[in-house]
C-alpha cells in the first residue's frame, strides 16, 4: 500500500531544478535573500514534476514557469494599489500576461504586461 501512496515524479526533475531556480531568480523580481530563499523552498519544478510525471524536460520546465508565475503573481494580482486593486484591472493584468496564447507568446505579451509577461515569453510556443 506504501508503494501505491507514493509519488511519482517526471524524471526531468533533478536535470531541471538548479538551473530553472537560477534562471527564475536571475530575473530581478526577487531582489532579498528571504524572497530567493522563499522561491527556493516553494520547489515549483516539484511541483510540476508530481503533477505532470509523464512530461518532457522541456514541458517540465514551462509548467514549472506557468505555476511559479501565477502563484508569485498573486500578490501583484491582490495588491490595493493604482492598476491592481480592482477585479477589472486584475482581468487587464491576466489578459496581459496571457495574450497571444493561441498563436504563441510573443512581444505583445512583454508589453502589455511588464513585470510577468517577459517570463510567459520564454514559455512554450503553441507548436503546430
Amino acid at each position: 500500500m506504501t508503494n501505491q501512496l507514493r509519488s511519482r515524479v517526471c524524471a526531468h526533475f533533478k536535470e531541471i531544478s538548479r538551473d530553472w531556480h537560477e534562471w527564475f531568480l536571475s530575473t530581478g523580481r526577487f531582489p532579498t535573500a528571504g524572497q530567493r530563499q522563499r522561491v527556493r523552498a516553494a520547489d515549483y519544478p516539484r511541483l510540476g514534476a508530481a503533477a505532470w510525471p509523464a512530461c518532457d524536460r522541456r514541458r517540465l520546465w514551462d509548467i514549472t514557469t506557468i505555476a511559479a508565475i501565477n502563484i508569485e503573481a498573486d500578490d501583484d494580482l491582490d495588491a490595493n494599489r493604482p492598476g491592481y486593486g480592482d477585479a477589472d484591472q486584475r482581468r487587464v493584468l491576466l489578459a496581459g500576461m496571457f495574450a497571444d496564447c493561441d498563436t504563441g507568446f510573443g512581444e505583445r505579451v512583454e508589453q502589455a504586461e511588464p513585470r510577468w509577461g517577459p517570463l510567459f515569453g520564454q514559455v512554450l510556443v503553441v507548436r503546430r
